[in-house]
């Protein structure tokens, strides 16, 4: 990325320097022009024909792109610009060069802290924000608060360039406490990794969870080979536990975090009645 950036640049530093010659050129018979007919001499329509063109394509050429550039970094300072403009002052977070915001911040004044684990879905639907306020740089800069619809009903925050979740300091324990053992849950079958996934909804968050549960505490190291992955999202796509399973003759192995487990009667049923509702 780096580098097509610096040949992007390049490139139009060399487009305006062949702009600026061509106009340097145009500019010359210009004057040739001028001074001939100041003393009445006589100007041959080549001479004229190419003054007026290499005039107009060094103008386009060389000028041309420093004026786009302009009137695009305006357009795009008064697009930043519109973007805080409803906003009160109360909304705007002033932070220093060292301040590490991106980990906590104070707003409305209160003390918004990053929840450690929280994997927020941001290109999902259920994933849903709303601008409310802007972190304010030094370097005149600013990035949006985002406010987070949640199952909690509580007020959460994201950042823009930054995923994290954040919440009022004596929440956090709280909110990882819900999401770990509470949100509801849906999944997203996926038979093949490289093929968009299905999702079933309506399933038992319970059920999934004891069975992760299940595997932390009991699981072994598993190298066999997997059917497919499911992915259970809470509802408000803010976490995820993505699994691999596999249907073998003695039940359901179901992978998680590096450990897997046999499944037994029950468990087989569960997960594989999400992957035929997937089907």
């Amino acid at each position: 990325m780096a580098f097509a950036g610096m040949f992007i640049a390049a490139m139009f530093f060399i487009l305006i320097g062949i702009g600026f010659t061509i106009l340097f050129v145009g500019a010359i018979l210009d004057i040739i022009w001028i001074i001939r007919r100041a003393l009445k001499k006589k100007v041959y329509v080549v001479h004229k024909v190419f003054a007026i063109l290499l005039t107009v394509v060094g103008l386009i050429v060389g000028i041309g792109p420093i004026v786009a550039l302009g009137s695009m970094q305006v357009s795009a300072n008064l697009a930043e610009q519109a973007e805080i403009s409803d906003f009160s002052e109360d909304d705007f977070v002033y932070v220093d060069e060292e301040d590490e915001f991106w980990k906590e911040f104070e707003y409305h004044g209160e003390l918004y802290v990053e929840v450690a684990d929280m994997s927020p879905q941001v290109t999902h639907d259920n994933y849903v924000t709303e601008p409310v306020g802007a972190i304010m740089r030094p370097d005149g800069d600013h990035l949006l608060i985002y406010s987070i619809e949640n199952t909690m009903d509580i007020e959460m925050l994201t950042l823009e360039q930054y995923y994290g979740v954040y919440v009022p300091e004596d929440e956090a324990d709280k909110v990882t406490s819900y999401y770990e053992d509470e949100a509801p849950l849906y999944a997203v079958v996926f038979l093949d990794i490289a093929e968009p996934g299905v999702e079933v909804w309506n399933i038992d968050s319970d059920k999934a969870r004891q069975l992760l549960d299940q595997i932390e505490t009991e699981g072994e190291d598993y190298t066999g080979a997997t059917d497919g992955y499911i992915f259970f999202y809470s509802t408000d796509d803010l976490i995820c536990f993505d699994t691999q399973y596999a249907e073998t003759k003695d039940g359901v192995v179901l992978y998680y975090r590096g450990d897997a487990v046999l499944l037994d009667k029950d468990g087989s049923d569960f997960i594989m009645s999400i992957v035929d509702k997937a089907g």
